[in-house]
């Protein structure tokens, strides 16, 4: 954002000094401001890619995790304590995801012995 508020100001300083612009100087500060600009685009496009992948391995890691869940049967503890399988899904991925290993369930993911796709 800096960057391409200062690119108007840059632009009317290379107008004023139209007639200096085949001096080495303004070239070499013409091309710096090019690289700079590719830069930026670079940062955008690494920054896009940062978040589609997280998007895509959180929320498809969910969406499979739940379908599996889905067609499974649902483990009583968490039953009991009011948790479907859609929470269940979310909390394990998210888990799984930052390597916390953390389970909702007190014996770790055990009761899902019927279903290996969990594992």
């Amino acid at each position: 954002q800096v960057f391409n508020s200062l690119e108007p100001q840059t632009a009317l300083v290379l107008k004023s000094v139209e007639h200096l612009i085949e001096t080495p100087r303004v070239r070499n500060m013409l091309s710096l401001l090019s690289s700079r600009r590719a830069q930026v685009r670079g940062l955008r496009v690494v920054a896009w890619i940062v978040v589609l992948y997280l998007f895509l391995c959180l929320v498809g890691g969910w969406l499979v995790l739940w379908l599996i869940l889905h067609f499974t049967e649902p483990v009583p503890e968490l039953l009991n304590r009011g948790f479907s399988n859609q929470w269940v899904a979310a909390f394990t991925t998210v888990s799984a995801f930052s390597g916390t290993g953390i389970t909702m369930t007190s014996d770790s993911l055990a009761q899902y012995w019927k279903a290996p796709a969990v594992y």
